[in-house]
């Protein structure tokens, strides 16, 4: 009995080593964080808003948060403050769409759920992309309003949304089920979809084909542009801002 315990501790920690993110991958990714976030911030407009908008602000600050803004990145916090002023101030004229988002930012950030972004929840619509989807469960996970009846509903109703192997190995993370199994090379296209993935394998990293931590930096390094940013140059500004703010975040959940 006690061989077999051994032998499981050995094998557990052998798993657990198997999922490190290499020390070369380690440093280049502190390094594009440093520059990533040095592009968020010199876009950041005065009034503490990326392009003046509600979704993109809450993206952007999402990111800005998953670094703890501590050491290296507490210089960081005075955008983090702007923004999150600037979501608290214009709550209420947010588009519906952002409503998922800003419950997030507003969560995660450590801020109180304003009440008109709360009741943008109870008016999640049937009809609305994968990736909105995904934003609108974790808000309605990360707010405590799927213990309802109503929230369980919506849950389980967006969860039906996700179709791409990535959104639903999150959907099913979110859910606290079994993340199907997902090969991040594979499955994944994009920032966004990278993100998400990293979202579902921390949650499950069984489910992961080999080491989804050096696959996923190892992707995301090759999709770094020359200005320290990503996705395509000829895309809008708003476009590739809210790549960045994807990428980084990523990369900070593929750090152990």
């Amino acid at each position: 009995m006690l061989c077999r315990w051994t032998s499981l501790a050995f094998l557990l920690a052998w798993l657990a080593g198997a999922q490190e993110l290499s020390t070369s991958l380690l440093l280049e990714s502190q390094m594009v964080l440093q520059r990533g976030f040095e592009v968020i911030v010199s876009c950041q407009r005065e009034e503490g808003s990326w392009n003046g908008e509600c979704g993109l602000t809450a993206r952007c600050l999402l990111a800005l948060a998953a670094t703890g803004l501590q050491g290296d990145y507490a210089p960081l916090k005075p955008n983090y403050e702007a923004a999150m002023a600037f979501l608290r101030d214009h709550a209420a004229e947010c588009p519906p769409e952002d409503a998922p988002l800003l419950v997030c930012a507003l969560i995660r950030a450590g801020g109180s759920m304003q009440k008109e972004a709360a009741a943008m929840l109870g008016g999640l619509g049937e009809r609305m992309e994968e990736g909105e989807a995904l934003c609108a469960m974790d808000a309605l996970c990360l707010s405590g309003a799927y213990k309802t009846v109503d929230g369980n509903l919506a849950l389980r109703r967006l969860m039906g949304h996700q179709q791409r192997p990535a959104y639903k190995a999150a959907a099913a993370a979110l859910c606290s089920r079994d993340v199907p199994h997902l090969s991040v090379r594979q499955d994944c296209v994009d920032e966004e979809e990278l993100y998400w993935a990293t979202r579902a394998l921390l949650a499950r990293p069984e489910a992961a084909d080999g080491n989804w931590r050096n696959t996923a930096v190892s992707m995301l390094l090759d999709r770094l542009k020359a200005d320290g940013a990503w996705g395509d140059p000829a895309e809008a500004l708003s476009a590739r801002l809210r790549a960045t703010a994807f990428a980084l975040q990523a990369i900070i959940l593929c750090i152990p």
